[in-house]
């Protein structure tokens, strides 16, 4: 079959129907699987927290990961393996993960109808700040009445 040291002869174009229908067909599919598996992430990823601070620790970590798999696919291209066994690699990868996710996908409950924590702390903060800025303003107040009161 075709490989690195087993190109197809002549390569394979565009205008070549059957023979190009194939491997169009391959690429179209993993770029499809691809983006559903990135999108399932973040779906996963943004039902564990409304919090923006949270949501960006999960994804940044999520976004290294993903980009350490991408330095290590380079590595493995640069070393000469075969497409076949880097093919066999990626399914069992594929394989192996699906009993984490899995697990991970029936223990996280969606938080996008609840009240966030931390949400609810930074209003609570928030209200703090402004009684604290009235009181401080109706203090103000007094003291510049008091020394008015006193001029006269």
């Amino acid at each position: 079959g075709y490989d690195k040291s087993n190109g197809p002869e002549p390569p394979i174009n565009f205008r070549d129907g059957g023979a190009y229908a194939a491997p169009m067909f391959l690429f179209m599919y993993c770029g499809l699987a691809d983006s559903l598996v990135q999108t399932y992430a973040y779906w996963i990823i943004g039902a564990i927290s409304n919090s923006p601070k949270t949501l960006s620790r999960y994804v940044g970590y999520y976004k290294g990961i993903q980009s350490f798999g991408a330095c290590l696919a380079w590595i493995i291209e640069a070393e000469g393996t075969s497409y076949r066994a880097q093919l066999m690699l990626c399914a069992t990868l594929a394989v192996i993960f699906i009993p984490p996710t899995y697990t991970v996908a029936t223990c996280v409950q969606d938080k996008g109808n609840d009240t966030d924590n931390e949400m609810t702390d930074m209003k609570d903060r928030h209200d703090r700040n402004v009684r604290h800025m009235e009181d401080r303003n109706r203090s103000y107040n007094e003291i510049q009445q008091n020394q008015e009161g006193s001029i006269i």
